[in-house]
């Protein structure tokens, strides 16, 4: 456990109150696919073919609740494409619309665990890709609602290129309930990442907020580490009272610089 820069994760980020039911609960929500904050997932455009009007059997309502039934996790990925790395619990965007503009908490998940987890199970899971434009319109013949499932990859995995910075990975799943649908994740959390708290100034370290303390009850203490920037404009990840960076590697003193975010 804990942060290895060689290895890859996938990250949720969501507030302080969320991560302290999902430490407790080790599992994480589906969320609706019609409640995207991205307009082109949220709005879309259902398309019927002629012959789909005359069919009696015909049920508009249906396709809709069809597509409602499907609902998604959103993580963030790291990028080993490039040099050096993105990787993705520094994308200070996803802290300010997803994690309480920097208040709340990145959880970190081990990549290939979570992916054992997701094989066994019925579910459609991957990167997203992202494209100039697409469209965004389903197009039903008659009460196929098969037709999403066969376009699985088409109607939930591309995006445009506005949302590229998120690296997003998606997992998808069909259910037919109207409660809520869970994703078990014990065993799967590396560590967890803090930036900044409520509680305390901006010249404090998050370390001594009353989330950390809150965090620390919960979760193991030796693998929660702060988000933040050096003296130097660096980003770096720190343990609790370490003198060195956990990230990057390096032998410098850790400075934090907690004001210049």
């Amino acid at each position: 456990m804990g942060f290895n820069e060689n290895e890859e994760h996938l990250y949720h980020f969501t507030t302080f109150e969320a991560a302290v039911k999902i430490l407790a609960t080790n599992e994480l929500r589906f969320s609706k696919t019609n409640n995207a904050n991205d307009i082109l997932e949220s709005n879309r455009l259902i398309f019927f073919n002629l012959k789909a009007f005359e069919n009696k059997d015909f049920d508009s309502e249906n396709i809709y609740n069809e597509v409602i039934n499907f609902r998604q996790i959103s993580l963030t990925s790291d990028d080993f494409s490039c040099k050096p790395y993105k990787y993705g619990f520094c994308i200070n965007p996803m802290w300010g619309h997803y994690a309480d503009s920097g208040n709340g908490v990145c959880i970190v998940l081990n990549k290939e665990k979570l992916l054992a987890k997701l094989s066994k199970q019925e579910c459609y899971f991957g990167t997203i890709e992202y494209v100039d434009s697409y469209d965004n319109s389903l197009d039903i013949n008659n009460n196929d609602t098969k037709r999403i499932d066969y376009y699985w990859f088409e109607t939930f995995f591309i995006k445009t290129n506005d949302w590229k910075y998120e690296q997003e990975f998606r997992i998808v799943k069909k259910v037919e309930v109207e409660k809520d649908v869970y994703l078990d994740i014990e065993g799967c959390i590396d560590c967890i990442i803090i930036n900044r708290a409520k509680d305390i100034s901006h010249y404090e370290s998050a370390f001594k907020s009353n989330q950390y303390i809150v965090l620390s009850k919960i979760y193991q203490q030796e693998y929660i580490y702060e988000y933040g920037l050096s003296l130097d404009g660096e980003k770096v990840l720190s343990e609790y009272n370490r003198e060195k960076y956990i990230w990057p590697i390096k032998d410098d003193r850790l400075e934090i610089d907690l004001t210049a975010q």
